[in-house]
């Protein structure tokens, strides 16, 4: 799972994620939130061949703004406010 960004615990402890799609074309998540990242695909499984949609990378550098990236877990104090919601088609 490439930039992963946790924005909820529940009070039984399960986490739901942000994060780049495992598989192209495919949700492959269990109940994150999947975004786009054809770095990540291509990578993995070589496809796709020309990578342009890069939404996780995105999001994740805007939350993680100037802060070094250690590669590890971190908290951000006072970070970006999420608001999920359902949307019917």
């Amino acid at each position: 799972m490439h930039y992963g960004i946790r924005f909820y615990i529940s009070r039984s402890g399960i986490s739901y994620w942000i994060h780049g799609r495992d598989v192209p074309g495919y949700a492959a998540s269990h109940g994150c939130v999947g975004l786009y990242d054809e770095a990540m695909q291509s990578e993995y499984y070589g496809s796709p061949r020309d990578p342009r949609l890069a939404d996780a990378k995105q999001l994740y550098d805007w939350v993680i703004g100037e802060r070094p990236d250690s590669g590890h877990y971190q908290e951000i104090e006072g970070g970006p406010k999420v608001f999920i919601t359902r949307q019917s088609f």
